[in-house]
């Protein structure tokens, strides 16, 4: 699986990269810290994105709306 997992404390995206790296191990778990660099990161093998709601700049809410444009198909959580 391929995941993205946006927020903007460095500790809640490591934690979830370890996570998903111990469930997943061969799956390709991304991180960002901010939306740009999520939208960097997404593509159509993105299969599923964590948000935090609360983030400095673009919230969770409002990033989510412009992701389901981007890659419609992508499962937001």
């Amino acid at each position: 699986m391929i995941t993205l997992s946006v927020d903007d404390q460095p500790e809640i995206t490591g934690l979830m990269k370890k996570m998903l790296d111990r469930i997943d191990p061969r799956g390709r778990h991304m991180t960002a810290a901010n939306m740009d660099e999520a939208f960097t990161l997404l593509s159509d093998e993105v299969q599923v994105i964590f948000l935090d709601i609360e983030m400095k700049g673009l919230k969770g809410i409002e990033a989510a709306d412009l992701l389901m444009k981007k890659s419609p198909l992508t499962p937001l959580t």
